[in-house]
């Protein structure tokens, strides 16, 4: 495919990001581009004080992919079909120029002409894709050249805004607030930032496996579209920062704008993320899995020889071991369809990788310390006290509503859907009040079982811990089936003080 590029592009929401971000002063990559003439150079060449950018674009927008039947590897034949339109302003008012046909390297350097970038990174040019050797050693960088990016520059061709727009600012909230916007203005920026944000969450972009490594390991990106741009970062660069101010608060630009906190990023949040992308090779979403974790687990390195299912499971294996809100999910959101992926890998993967559901949207993080180990490179085995659950207990169905995108404290919520509500009478409990406690599960069963090994998460007004539900397979094996999620105003996240029945045991959770 073949994309369309406006120079001189409207920027939405904000269009300063730049004033907030420090070029790294050490490491530079194997290979840039200088942009000035578009010539890879060696990225020592890139000066202190200088920095440089990546770029982050699905190659299915890069040109016509060809892919090799047998070996399955991907290449990508550029014919110069990609549109460049340089447009110059005359006044405030844009005129429109001749359009031009052009290639890949030609619309990047525009890109970064717009945006003063001097140096850029990207695969294409940056990595020899016929030299494996070199293309994996590359591959392992990936972290590095991302992470010490100045910014990253996302290609969303599908995003644009209309002609009559001149600007989205976050202003314009606040204007309209005392009379000094009208509606039909607000209305008219508040529709383009909306359909531009929807734009990047269903973007070939966002359906990519390499995309996402590139989007949680940077700082700070531009999502730069056929004729506007938004920037998104860490903290006063996220989108949903200043989007509020025109009336945006929905499911879609809190999904964009969750995956600019690499510091934060847990394996369920990983997770929930990798399961719904697509990769051309299975063997390449370890590697990009690989890039997001490399600060807690070992760069592996892939054999492409052995089954997919095999690397996989393996490498899921050691992402388990480093952190255990592997466990954090549940049952997909209605809106969420089975992706290829999960229908491919769900009979194959082990039930703890959350194959079969959805991993929640915020950050979890293991409250104590549990007693668990990786067995057989197949089981996660784990000693801890148990609640069990049974089909005559007070359970009923809990209801969620498909626009249900805020809890009452305005909360994200656009999350796994609840699918048992327990109600936890205050004499049930050491504190004397009345427990939310609801179940996420994939599957229902006359008995399951709720593991004491609580995973928190802080909202706005309340504690929000989450505790994996498995279900018994064999006399020695079991099934993870989802979570149980426990609302209270309390500090503690012990079972014990919350339900009675508790008692302790060793599961072999396959």
């Amino acid at each position: 495919m073949y994309i369309t590029y406006m120079n001189d592009p409207i920027p939405l929401i904000r269009s300063h990001g730049r004033a907030f971000m420090k070029t790294n002063k050490e490491f530079r990559p194997t290979w840039l581009v200088r942009v000035s003439d578009m010539k890879r150079v060696p990225g020592t060449e890139c000066e202190r004080g200088v920095g440089y950018c990546a770029l982050s674009y699905s190659w299915n927008f890069s040109g016509t992919i060809h892919i090799d039947p047998e070996t399955g590897e991907s290449t990508c034949e550029d014919e110069g079909k990609h549109s460049l339109v340089i447009r110059s302003r005359n006044g405030k008012k844009l005129a429109q120029h001749e359009e031009t046909l052009v290639d890949f390297k030609k619309v990047v350097q525009q890109i970064c002409k717009d945006f003063g970038v001097q140096y850029i990174w990207y695969d294409k040019d940056c990595i020899n894709q016929m030299n494996k050797e070199e293309k994996i050693k590359e591959i392992k960088k990936m972290h590095q050249i991302y992470r010490n990016a100045t910014y990253t520059v996302a290609m969303i061709p599908e995003m644009e805004v209309p002609e009559s727009v001149q600007q989205v600012h976050w202003s314009t909230g606040v204007k309209k607030f005392f009379g000094l916007a009208s509606q039909e203005q607000y209305d008219a920026e508040h529709n383009a930032l909306q359909d531009c944000i929807r734009a990047i969450y269903n973007s070939e972009w966002s359906k990519r496996m390499w995309t996402l490594e590139e989007c949680m390991l940077s700082k700070h990106i531009v999502y730069v579209g056929k004729n506007a741009y938004v920037w998104n970062g860490s903290g006063s660069l996220r989108i949903n920062q200043f989007s509020r101010f025109l009336g945006l608060n929905g499911s879609e630009i809190m999904a964009v704008s969750d995956l600019a906190e690499p510091t934060k990023a847990t394996a369920n949040m990983v997770l929930r993320q990798a399961h719904i992308r697509n990769t051309t090779k299975e063997h390449d979403r370890v590697y990009a899995l690989a890039n997001i974790f490399a600060d807690t687990v070992e760069m592996p390195t892939v054999n492409y020889k052995r089954p997919a299912a095999e690397v996989l499971t393996e490498y899921y294996c050691k992402i388990a071991a480093a952190d255990l809100s592997i466990l954090s999910f549940g049952k997909p959101h209605p809106k969420q369809k089975v992706t290829e992926f999960q229908k491919r890998y769900r009979d194959v993967l082990p039930s703890w990788t959350g194959i079969n559901g959805m991993h929640s949207i915020r950050e979890c993080q293991p409250m104590g310390s549990p007693t668990y180990s990786i067995k057989e490179n197949r089981f996660i085995q784990i000693t801890c006290d148990y609640w069990i659950i049974r089909g005559h207990d007070p359970i009923s169905p809990k209801t969620v509503s498909e626009d249900d995108s805020e809890t009452e404290g305005g909360e994200y919520n656009y999350d796994i859907s609840m699918t048992h509500h327990l109600n936890l009478k205050e004499e049930q409990n050491a504190f004397g009040e009345e427990i939310e406690f609801y179940m996420s599960v994939t599957e229902d069963c006359d008995e399951m079982i709720l593991l004491d090994v609580p995973l928190g998460a802080i909202l706005r007004y309340q504690s929000m811990t989450i505790f994996p539900i498995i279900r018994k397979i064999t006399e020695s094996t079991y099934k993870a089936i989802g979570a149980g999620v426990m609302y209270t105003k309390t500090s503690s996240h012990n079972l014990k003080d919350f339900v009675k029945d508790v008692s302790t045991g060793t599961f072999d959770i396959e």
